[in-house]
């Protein structure tokens, strides 16, 4: 069915022939929205004397932005070695809810900043949490089978 805007039936048409009901809803919703947006907009061009903007009325119908957020504050994070006779892990573990397997991975690197090992695995977890903690069992482990005891 090809649209035509020359009435409402039309349009009722348009959104409810060949959709499934759930979309055919959500169009009627979204048009009986936007048609009552407009209308309050002309109420106040009539008795506020203010002067509507039709897009502006469609985008704040449906809440979204004109102007992006501002971003948030950007804070440099500077890694720093550990101590002499040290070695530094940093580690992440991460899980994202889609069924997939959570990750985790870890990256050693001695007092002077030399790599010295990393590893990343995809690991059971079904959680953050446990991925998050898996992930520094998993770096202790490493470290203990390299004989690695000063980690930090």
């Amino acid at each position: 069915m090809r649209f035509t805007p020359d009435n409402l039936e039309d349009w009722w048409t348009f959104c409810s022939t060949g959709r499934s009901k759930q979309c055919s809803m959500l169009l009627i919703a979204a048009s009986t929205f936007i048609l009552y947006s407009l209308w309050e907009a002309r109420n106040n061009e009539r008795f506020n004397n203010t002067k509507p903007n039709v897009n502006l009325v469609i985008r704040r119908a449906f809440n979204i932005m004109i102007r992006p957020a501002r971003a948030p504050n950007i804070v440099e994070v500077l890694w720093h070695p550990p101590s002499l006779g040290w070695i530094k892990c940093n580690c992440d573990g991460a899980y994202n809810h889609n069924g997939l397997p959570a990750t985790c991975w870890g990256l050693f690197r001695d007092h002077r900043g030399n790599f010295l090992l990393a590893f990343a695995n995809s690991v059971p977890w079904r959680s953050s949490f446990l991925a998050e903690f898996g992930v520094v069992v998993r770096a202790m482990e490493v470290a203990i089978e390299r004989g690695w005891h000063s980690l930090g």
